[in-house]
């Protein structure tokens, strides 16, 4: 069953018509580091690699669902 983040977590995403205080779940993101030029190659192959491994673990997930 695919899980829906957006109406699961709604409370996390939604937007508010009032600023308020929620407690946050602890999550796991996958992310780069880096400073500096976002136009030079070193940017760009780190997001081209960080895509790569984003796209491979959401087909992983769904062919196991």
């Amino acid at each position: 069953m695919k899980y829906e983040w957006k109406k699961e977590e709604k409370y996390l995403y939604g937007a508010k018509q009032k600023a308020e205080i929620i407690d946050v779940p602890n999550q796991k993101f996958i992310m780069i580091n880096g400073e500096g030029n976002p136009n030079l190659a070193d940017f760009s192959d780190r997001v081209s690699a960080l895509f790569t491994l984003a796209y491979g673990k959401k087909c992983y997930l769904k062919r196991r669902i």
